[in-house]
């Protein structure tokens, strides 16, 4: 398989440190929803993998009677088309991505950390 890691990708993940561990990343997620969905991986379709700057310890997905912390954390959103949804996975920088069953989309608070 062809590897997807770009200059472009090179310098973005540099510039933010709001890569995921390494250039796997992605393709481990879709392996991932495909077997939660019991889909074939290619029916599983990336639709965006960005920077974002978590402003909650699970960033950013909404676990009911999970004690949640005001901290900022920069990692990435991937959100995955499958069975005719979407679908999302958060990581913090330099960790591998991880399902979020029920994420917040609203995009409440700052983009980045506030300067001091």
């Amino acid at each position: 398989m062809r590897s997807r890691l770009t200059v472009g990708t090179i310098a973005w993940c540099w510039m933010t440190i709001a890569c995921s561990a390494d250039d796997g990343a992605v393709e481990r997620a879709r392996e991932d929803l495909a077997k939660r969905l019991n889909v074939p991986v290619k029916e599983v379709q990336l639709v965006r993998e960005a920077p974002r700057t978590w402003i909650d310890s699970n960033m950013g997905c909404v676990r009911v009677g999970v004690p949640v912390e005001k901290v900022y954390s920069e990692g990435s959103e991937l959100v995955l088309s499958a069975a005719g949804k979407k679908h999302y996975y958060h990581a913090r920088s330099g960790e591998p991505y991880v399902y979020c069953e029920t994420p917040n989309t609203k995009r409440t608070g700052p983009v980045k950390a506030p300067t001091r």
